[in-house]
């Protein structure tokens, strides 16, 4: 049955099932993409080669090794005729055997990248791969093909020690080539160094620190499944993480890679794809014994290979050859990546056409279809995701079921249609194609967001310094040397580097209401002033089918793919809604269908612009599950109704604050017209300040004038109004013939005195 979790408020989309908050990249952390260099990449392929090779190419375990006893083996009991009710898959138990790791470095040089590796990296290591995998479990011990390792004696050692892939990985104990492990069904062994290895240098892992860890299979069972492998960490790597002050990104960046490199061990190797087998019989997809067959590889190179069969793997040539592409073309693999795209003509899932070493038709997914994956030739900062189609890959091998609720729905060219695989990304007039974009870039200086929405992002754009051009067929730019990263046939594509979902990246001057949290994501911003990016808070709506973003307090909703909003006229803000498969894409086929169904794609006919809602077909008309797959359990990352939100009250922002804001953040990347802009504001502002200062100054003068004038005119006015009274006092008490001591013409001279002195206020009052 499917079951759901309850949702979270507001969006969360797939990216953040193991990353719900990203901090910050740290300053002092190169942010250039991992991956690993091609000489070591040779060097694995020429120890896998060594390790997974037989001399009849017709099975990876040689005869003189017991064969792995199962219990109710589904391809045994079908030989046989034998049914049974119980399901012969369990989930994967893997043993990680550290005995190489301590004894190499315990004493030498630190003991937290050790302790790092063992009580963080390798218990989630497992735990993810334990859930992510069924085996058919292993009925008794693990039993190591000894004729597989490598022997090496070391310095003061009378006795030689046998290591799995090479002298300088773990150690394999004898009792596991005899007796065997217990209780497992795939055993890791684990080692590691800072550079040197008894005082030699390790070629693994060199003294810059550029690589985390490596990893190899080195035994496998009777039907070719990896039993047994190493993983080689380089301890300086791991302790320069340690040093950052954001250890959470750094833990979540370390297990991309652990993820990454234990894949290698499991099967995601071209080393590996030619021992495919057919999943309900067991037979051998690639006939045995394997023929040498004379190849051209990706490189251009012609030598001789034993290749997988058509049924696993195809090579297609452009006309004129300078493009190849080599793809897997297994069952549920190409499934799921015509799902992906939403293109049901696609033969396959495109291996790396980038030569990486010496493998010949490559070990990863090809950057430049699947550059969010996590088993493409580069891990990113931004968002690593394990797809739907890694899982089908395993499940295609014959040996693995998985389960798809780890999977993650890859941003990535999602529902983007077959332009996107096929056409150039960047086309002959400079700009973005149609299919791309929202996911590449036509200059240095354009600013957008990763491919999930959750970093603000720059355009990661280089110059090539040599001698050689970029290949003319990869050339998108006047510069024949500029262009993205070689791995992504020079695409160019942005590169997150400002996590939305990390509340403490709020800008300490906030202009345009961003808003940092776990329901933050990228939107592409236009302002009178600028063309950046900016985080709001958003959500998927499932009822409408559309994602929604709170700006000022305010939600709008995003009616179809690029359609522009206008936020606010007074500062000019509009905002670009981002394709709604790359911002939402939990809103679409779930695990893109696991593989066992196709991805409807269905157009609204009324509204032709709207997003398309899609939905499974299951190949199985009786399976009614949403993502064609009984145990997938689906994380609710949308809401189910836009009744649920409500606009916020939010408090105004000052006038200046936009110049300020876009100085601050961005002050070595105004242009001339935001020079201009600015300049003119303050001419203008500081004219109207001085006139109206100058009106005030002016103002307060005159009214000071008026009333000093007032107030000698009211004095002079008291003065003559006093010496009237006076006058007619006089006048009449000389008519009545005053005589001093008189009482009644004393109380008439009182009488007057009084009339003077109200005569007197009243002056005063007026």
């Amino acid at each position: 049955m499917v079951s759901y979790k309850d949702p979270p408020r507001g969006l969360r989309n797939s990216s953040t099932k193991r990353k719900e908050s990203y901090p910050p990249v740290a300053p002092n952390f190169d942010r250039r993409p991992y991956r690993r260099d091609p000489s070591l990449s040779n060097l694995i392929r020429n120890i896998e080669k060594n390790t997974l090779y037989h001399t009849e190419k017709s099975r990876t375990r040689t005869r003189d090794a017991p064969d792995i006893e199962y219990k109710n083996h589904p391809w045994t009991r079908r030989r046989k005729l034998q049914n049974y009710d119980e399901e012969p898959y369990t989930h994967m138990r893997i043993t990680f055997d550290t005995t190489t790791l301590f004894a190499q470095n315990f004493i030498v040089q630190g003991y937290d990248e050790t302790a790092y590796v063992t009580a963080t990296i390798l218990p989630r290591l497992s735990a993810f791969f334990s859930a992510a995998l069924k085996v058919v479990p292993i009925a008794r011990n693990l039993v190591v093909d000894a004729t597989r390792l490598v022997e090496n004696s070391p310095p003061g050692s009378q006795q030689p020690q046998y290591h799995c892939g090479h002298k300088n990985f773990g150690v394999v104990p004898p009792s596991h080539t005899k007796k065997g492990v217990a209780e497992t069904d795939v055993i890791v062994y684990v080692s590691g160094s800072y550079g040197t290895i008894d005082g030699e240098k390790d070629e693994f892992c060199d003294e810059e620190a550029k690589t985390l860890a490596v990893a190899v299979s080195c035994s496998t069972d009777q039907y070719d499944r990896p039993i047994a492998g190493s993983i080689h960490f380089c301890l300086k790597k791991i302790g320069e993480s340690l040093k950052t002050r954001n250890r959470d990104l750094m833990l979540h960046y370390n297990m991309d890679v652990a993820v990454h490199e234990m894949s290698h061990i499991l099967g995601m190797s071209y080393n590996s794809f030619r021992y495919f087998r057919d999943s309900d019989t067991g037979i051998p997809l690639t006939p045995r014994p394997i023929i040498p067959q004379m190849t051209t590889c990706m490189d251009g190179s012609v030598r001789e290979e034993h290749l997988p069969s058509s049924k696993i793997l195809k090579v297609s040539f452009s006309s004129t050859g300078a493009k190849r592409r080599a793809y897997i073309v297994t069952n549920k693999v190409r499934q799921v990546v015509r799902n992906q795209f939403n293109c049901q003509d696609l033969i396959g899932a495109q291996l790396e056409n980038i030569p990486t070493g010496m493998s010949c038709f490559g070990d990863h997914w090809d950057e430049r279809a699947y550059y969010s994956d996590s088993l493409s030739g580069i891990l990113g900062q931004d968002g690593n995701h394990m797809s739907a189609m890694t899982l089908a890959l395993f499940e295609d091998s014959g040996w693995y079921k998985a389960d798809y609720s780890v999977s993650e729905l890859s941003p990535w060219g999602h529902g983007a249609g077959c332009g996107f695989v096929e056409k150039d990304c960047i086309d002959q007039q400079g700009q973005v194609s149609k299919p791309g974009k929202g996911f590449f870039c036509p200059s240095k200086d354009s600013h957008g967001c990763n491919p999930g929405h959750t970093h603000k992002a720059d355009c990661s754009i280089f110059s090539y310094d040599g001698a050689k051009n970029i290949p003319q067929n990869f050339q998108y730019f006047e510069d024949p040397k500029s262009g993205g990263i070689v791995q992504a046939d020079y695409c160019p594509i942005y590169n997150g580097y400002h996590d939305c979902r990390n509340p403490d990246n709020e800008p300490s001057t906030n202009s345009y209401w961003e808003e940092f949290g776990t329901d933050s994501r990228c939107f592409e911003t236009q302002t009178r002033t600028d063309l950046y990016s900016r985080c709001y808070r958003s959500a998927c709506v499932k009822d409408i089918n559309k994602a929604k973003v709170l700006v000022a307090g305010k939600w709008h909703t995003c009616n179809y793919d690029f359609e522009v909003i206008k936020v606010d006229s007074f500062r000019g803000l509009k905002i670009t809604c981002p394709r709604l498969a790359s911002i939402c894409p939990d809103l679409f086929c779930p695990a893109n269908c696991a593989g066992n169904g196709v991805c409807l794609y269905k157009k609204d006919p009324y509204y032709p612009k709207a997003p398309p809602k899609a939905k499974c077909q299951c190949y199985d008309r009786r399976d009614t599950s949403p993502g064609c797959s009984q145990s997938l359990v689906i994380e609710k990352t949308w809401i189910d109704n836009e009744v649920e939100l409500k606009n916020v009250k939010v408090s105004t922002t000052r006038l200046f604050d936009d110049v300020v804001g876009l100085f601050e953040n961005y002050p070595d990347q105004w242009s001339k017209k935001s020079w201009i802009w600015a300049g003119s504001l303050v001419v203008i502002v500081g004219s109207v300040s001085y006139l109206i200062a100058r009106y005030c100054c002016a103002r307060r003068s005159t009214r000071k004038t008026e009333r000093n004038n007032e107030r000698r005119t009211n004095t002079r006015n008291m003065r003559k109004r006093t010496k009237d009274i006076g006058e007619q006092n006089g006048s009449r008490a000389a008519r009545r013939g005053y005589i001093k001591g008189s009482s009644s013409d004393t109380r008439e001279v009182s009488m007057d005195s009084e009339e003077i002195t109200t005569d007197t206020k009243e002056i005063n009052r007026s």
